[in-house]
């Protein structure tokens, strides 16, 4: 029978007794207790068995039909303390001894996990608050724009990885910081820059202006001609000054976005002829071209910011030539690179070529210059990194200067 092989394996035996103790059935064949007697109430005796050196619990329970004694039941099983007492005796009696013992085994878990999980917890509370508390602290450091304190990294938890992902917030926002801070010193500089190349075409415009508001009778109308055209050409200094200032501050932006498209080389050459031409024929300098691109031949670039790279290069390469000089611009494929490279017969870079990029950069006092903001050749420098491009310069070994720059092909 099934209850049989469950009482086996707990250890658990019982014997169903006539009146005359003659065993009307049993769990298992081995003999009856010592000193059982048939009596009409319930009765519990323990007996010590020398050979396993355990102690058992015999229960006694009549069977009582019709008022009648008609036998009993006995119960053999291992003495514990905690069946014994009354409370858990009569329960056992009620339910049986059976599942007794099976929601023992449930309950008994369910404590346990409980004891367990309130054990963790309260050492988890107590091991962690230390490290929570510092939290805090740096938290409110941060707050307080002070970002110059040390985290401890020792710990070798989730309590760790938490602090490292906070170590690397904070130098991450010390970088953005000083970034910020940084371009802010720049931007002063520009305008204190700005302020002291505007100062003088500023003063020019004050003065003729007065000259042509003025009661002046013996000013010609030739005269009064060539004022305006200095007022024209000052004024446009200005514009020129305050548009490379904020183009700087434009380029300088990390997030700045550039109009990346497929480009006919061959058009894009020709169209900068147009544009270059005129000014190179006003100063009577010959503007030649030479290029390896052919009929629908394209590159990946900002169209609009290489072409004023091209025109800042000219330009510049035009303040120091004269007349009958050369200056050529060329293009072709270079090492997967779309290369473009403006030389002149002029005289040449008077400094070193790996300073005339800086910031500012006006060369030693030279009079072209004056009238410079020394950002030209720098916004090239800024467009061309953005291109992830690389941009040099040199003079050549007959007289005169090459400005040349690399744009990486679009994979």
């Amino acid at each position: 029978m099934e209850i049989d092989k469950q009482t086996k394996e707990k250890n658990f035996n019982y014997w169903v007794l006539l009146k005359n103790k003659d065993v009307l059935y049993s769990s298992n064949s081995s003999e009856l207790p010592e000193g059982i007697s048939i009596k009409s109430n319930r009765y519990s005796v323990k007996e010590y068995n020398k050979n396993d050196k355990k102690t058992y619990m015999i229960v006694f329970t009549p069977l009582i039909f019709n008022n009648e004694l008609k036998g009993g039941f006995v119960q053999k099983y291992i003495s514990n303390p905690i069946v014994e007492t009354t409370v858990i005796d009569n329960f056992i009696q009620k339910i049986g001894c059976e599942l007794f013992f099976s929601l023992f085994s449930i309950i008994a878990i369910f404590l346990i996990n409980i004891i367990v999980t309130v054990s963790f917890s309260l050492l988890f509370s107590f091991g962690f608050e230390k490290s929570f508390r510092k939290l805090i602290i740096m938290s409110d450091e941060i707050k307080n724009g002070r970002l110059d304190f040390t985290t401890d990294l020792s710990y070798e938890n989730e309590i760790g990885d938490v602090l490292l992902a906070f170590e690397e917030m904070r130098l991450a926002l010390e970088d953005s910081l000083k970034t910020q801070w940084l371009m802010t010193q720049q931007r002063k500089d520009m305008i204190l820059a700005l302020t002291h190349d505007i100062k003088t075409p500023i003063t020019i415009i004050h003065g003729h202006l007065e000259l042509l508001s003025g009661n002046y009778t013996n000013i010609s109308e030739k005269e009064k001609e060539s004022y305006i055209k200095i007022l024209l050409n000052n004024a446009d200094i200005v514009r020129v000054l305050i548009n490379q200032l904020n183009e700087v501050w434009d380029l300088e932006r990390p997030n700045l976005s550039l109009n990346m498209q497929n480009v006919n080389v061959e058009e894009f050459i020709s169209c900068i002829k147009e544009n270059i031409s005129y000014l190179c024929d006003e100063k009577k300098v010959n503007f030649v071209i030479s290029h390896s691109f052919k009929g629908t031949d394209s590159c990946f670039f900002d169209a609009f910011r290489i072409e004023e790279t091209l025109s800042n290069i000219i330009s510049n390469a035009l303040k120091h030539t004269k007349e009958n000089d050369e200056i050529l611009l060329e293009s072709f494929l270079k090492d997967n690179s779309l290369l473009f490279r403006v030389s002149d017969t002029g005289k040449g870079f008077t400094n070193e070529t790996d300073i005339i990029f800086n910031k500012f950069y006006k060369g030693n006092e030279d009079i072209a210059y004056k009238s410079s903001s020394g950002l030209g050749l720098y916004i090239c420098k800024l467009i061309v990194e953005k291109h992830n491009g690389k941009i040099h310069a040199y003079n050549n070994a007959n007289g005169g200067a090459t400005v040349e720059f690399l744009l990486p092909l679009k994979n």
